[in-house]
């Protein structure tokens, strides 16, 4: 009766982790889906940016570079910057208010593959005076690696309230695929589902051991049979193990033996 209760702890356990396991898994995959959507779904083209409602201000020089060596070439799926100058040589402050950039497919018609996340500034840059803006963007890892236009364009007033937006980096750079690396998180939750397998296993193995089946495939083990007969003796109709009897017994223990 005791085995049959660990019989079944054992089975019922075994079900519980299965259950975990499979609902694990599926959240880890549903969760990876949705780290690979994609962040544009849209593909709006040129034409149908506002930004043709404004003009540039001839008061403005505007300057920019990628915070990094290679000038050329990204990788998909990791954080750019793009650092940008804004010079006003006019003789009144302007007001900058928003930033925001795009990725353009230089195809037969150029369109816009995805809009990166804007950044409102609120920056005052006086006459004769320089300001330098930070603008990171990250270009969706789904996308072909081939070479894609990056835009960025700044918003910004004058004292007139008067709205201007200027380009200032406009670059076709060639995006490649990210070298992956396995993540912590992700890492742990491979070493968790393989955990869990492993109890699944054991016990599968805890729950059948003492089957038919098992005893026909791997055979019977017995602690009795593993001891050579010479180290044996019966004793009240059991067989006794003469290495864990101390040598002042073994004396009496033959006696006694003998007298059955």
């Amino acid at each position: 009766m005791k085995y049959f209760n660990t019989k079944r702890s054992v089975l019922l356990f075994l079900i519980g982790a299965l259950l975990i396991s499979t609902l694990f898994f599926v959240g880890l995959t549903k969760a990876q889906q949705e780290n690979e959507e994609e962040i544009t779904t849209e593909e709006p083209t040129l034409d149908e940016q506002d930004t043709s409602a404004y003009i540039s201000s001839p008061d403005v020089t505007p300057f920019a570079r990628l915070n990094q060596d290679n000038q050329k070439t990204l990788e998909l799926g990791k954080e750019s910057e793009v650092v940008l100058g804004f010079l006003n040589t006019g003789d009144l402050p302007f007001s900058v208010q928003f930033i925001r950039g795009y990725l353009v497919a230089n195809i037969d018609q150029p369109f816009i593959v995805q809009n990166f996340t804007g950044s409102i500034q609120n920056v005052t840059v006086g006459p004769e005076e320089t300001a330098t803006f930070s603008y990171k963007f990250v270009a969706d890892k789904t996308l072909d690696a081939r070479d894609y236009t990056v835009m960025v364009d700044v918003f910004y007033l004058n004292v007139d309230n008067d709205t201007f937006s200027t380009t200032f980096y406009n670059q076709t750079i060639q995006f490649v695929e990210a070298q992956e690396s396995a993540d912590f998180e992700t890492v742990f939750s491979y070493v968790s589902l393989f955990a869990m397998l492993g109890l699944m296993a054991f016990g599968a193995w805890y729950l059948f051991k003492g089957s038919a089946q098992y005893k026909k495939f791997f055979g019977a083990t017995s602690t009795s049979s593993a001891v050579s007969a010479e180290k044996l003796v019966s004793f009240k109709g059991a067989n006794v193990n003469l290495d864990f009897i101390p040598k002042e017994h073994l004396q009496h223990l033959k006696i006694k033996s003998n007298q059955q």
